[in-house]
């Protein structure tokens, strides 16, 4: 007599299982598969049909050499049953991850009744999970090895990383009060604006800005200036941009020195009614300030600059002198000191000096004059 139990096939049971994208069995609080799916038959090397009413824990450790994933699943089916909540627990083996999902159904008296296993391999998925621990872990040693400011802001323009020298020097903040900070809030008020719209529009558009902002550390007595560097980059599948700054303080000191050195500069040519100009001997090209202009009795930028324009403004009767002199001092590579007279649009002449001193390269060979009239 044959006394193996038979169990009834629900075959709309059977077609809800096959629509599942995960292998799936359903089994009775014994153990005992009453209904599967093809995913998780294959799981098993059998054929569906052959594992209703097989028991799960053995066939894992018959067919599959797993005692201890067959252990693990049977302790957590045991602790479903006795809880009447659903679980899940993860197994690594044959190299694949997988996440089972373990739920009670319950019957009309609500009382357990059956037990509802989902299997997924989750592999990718913690791949992914690590690349991106990983990737987070590199991009956290990359910004703390910078010297400058560095900061990184998610796709809605949020700050989402930093390195020490930001958090402690620009914002003056503790790590869990960075998350709260407002990334453009180091900004002085006057550009806060139009910086925060040039960082958005490097994070919309991909193009890349680099932009010197002027900022207000929260413990400095003066400004600094940066030059912040911004870039789109995808992090975790998200766009996301990076922004890495130098402190170029003292540049801006530098130029803004420069700047009036030169004012004052063309302020006492003014007063002294001088100019200064260059000629590169090389390939015969001059520059000259607007003072000269104004001594030849020429509109500025009226003419382009050129040997020739220098030979016509002279007068004609010192012409030949004049050019024998700048000759004769270019041969010897030594200074020139010529006096000529010009004549202005308006007839008039003027009588100028100009002196010239050498500049010579490294080998000794003359490159250029400067000078003034």
């Amino acid at each position: 007599m044959d006394t193996t139990p038979h169990y009834q096939v629900n075959e709309q049971v059977i077609a809800l299982l096959e629509s599942l994208p995960d292998a799936a069995v359903i089994v009775n609080l014994k153990g005992a598969i009453l209904h599967t799916n093809t995913l998780f038959a294959n799981q098993l090397g059998r054929q569906r049909q052959e594992c209703v009413g097989a028991l799960v824990e053995t066939l894992l450790a018959t067919d599959q050499h797993v005692h201890e994933f067959a252990e693990r699943w049977k302790k957590t089916c045991d602790e479903v049953i006795c809880t009447e909540k659903g679980t899940f627990f993860e197994d690594e083996h044959d190299g694949r991850i997988w996440s089972i999902t373990i739920n009670p159904v319950l019957s009309p008296e609500k009382k357990i009744a059956q037990l509802f296993v989902t299997m997924r391999d989750i592999s990718e998925q913690k791949r992914l999970e690590t690349q991106s621990r990983q990737t987070v872990a590199l991009h956290k040693t990359l910004l703390e090895t910078i010297p400058g400011f560095a900061i990184i802001l998610d796709n809605d323009g949020r700050l989402i990383g930093w390195n020490p020298y930001t958090r402690d020097i620009i914002f003056g903040k503790t790590e869990d009060e960075m998350h709260h900070v407002d990334p453009f809030s180091f900004v002085c008020p006057d550009n806060m604006v139009s910086v925060r719209k040039k960082f958005l529009t490097t994070l919309r558009s991909g193009c890349e800005k680099s932009v010197e902002i002027k900022i207000i550390p929260q413990f400095g007595e003066h400004a600094l200036w940066l030059l912040i560097h911004a870039k789109q980059v995808i992090i975790d599948g998200k766009t996301s941009i990076v922004a890495v700054g130098i402190n170029i303080t003292e540049r801006k000191r530098v130029e803004h020195e420069l700047v009036e050195s030169k004012k004052r500069f063309n302020y006492a040519l003014e007063a002294a009614r001088s100019g200064i100009w260059e000629w590169n001997v090389a390939n015969d090209t001059i520059s000259w300030s607007d003072q000269v202009w104004a001594l030849y009795g020429l509109p500025v930028n009226s003419a382009a600059l050129s040997h020739n324009l220098c030979v016509t403004t002279v007068h004609p009767e010192d012409r030949e002198i004049t050019s024998q002199i700048v000759r004769e001092a270019v041969a010897q590579g030594s200074a020139a000191s010529p006096e000529y007279r010009v004549c202005h649009p308006d007839g008039s002449v003027r009588w100028l000096i100009s002196r010239g001193m050498p500049l010579h390269d490294d080998d000794g060979q003359l490159i250029r004059y400067i000078g003034t009239i």
